[in-house]
């Protein structure tokens, strides 16, 4: 499955350099079509059901687009670039769990709390020791991990 997403995705970026290599607007317009019905269809394989829809709407609108220009009728494309970005907010917005946004929320708070208590920790460290002393625990600390070392490689030896 893992291959099939990433040819789905080669396939579509190769349709996006496609797009821009064409002159005609009906041209880039088709190539961006092709670039989003594999993109859509790679978000459908892999489960990101967001990238998706945001990615049938985008169909929908090139689509239209493609229509329009077909017919000669390239006024209609700012009013259908608006009721699209418009149709797409409102698909991504609906499509956000709020208990998604609730979770991601308190691990952002609880990341923040573990981050100001490590702060207070270091500035109570800083507070009471002078650099002398830090360095004399780092000597201690650096003999009692040679004697662990030591120790570990006697009981390999063994």
């Amino acid at each position: 499955m893992y291959i099939l997403l990433q040819i789905l995705v080669m396939l579509s970026d190769l349709a996006c350099i496609v797009s821009m290599m064409n002159k005609k607007k009906k041209n880039v317009v088709f190539s961006l079509i092709i670039s989003t019905i594999l993109f859509a269809s790679h978000y459908m394989c892999s489960g990101a059901w967001t990238g998706a829809a945001i990615g049938i709407v985008e169909l929908v609108f090139l689509i239209l687009m493609y229509i329009l220009e077909i017919k000669d009728k390239t006024e209609y494309c700012t009013y259908l670039s608006i009721a699209t970005m418009i149709t797409t907010t409102i698909t991504v917005y609906n499509s956000v769990n709020s208990e998604y946004v609730r979770e991601a929320t308190d691990r952002l708070n609880t990341k923040i709390q573990e981050h100001e208590q490590e702060r207070e920790i270091e500035q109570e460290i800083d507070d009471d020791l002078s650099d002398e002393e830090i360095e004399h625990q780092i000597r201690e600390l650096e003999k009692l991990q040679e004697r662990k070392r030591r120790r570990k490689e006697k009981d390999f030896e063994m």
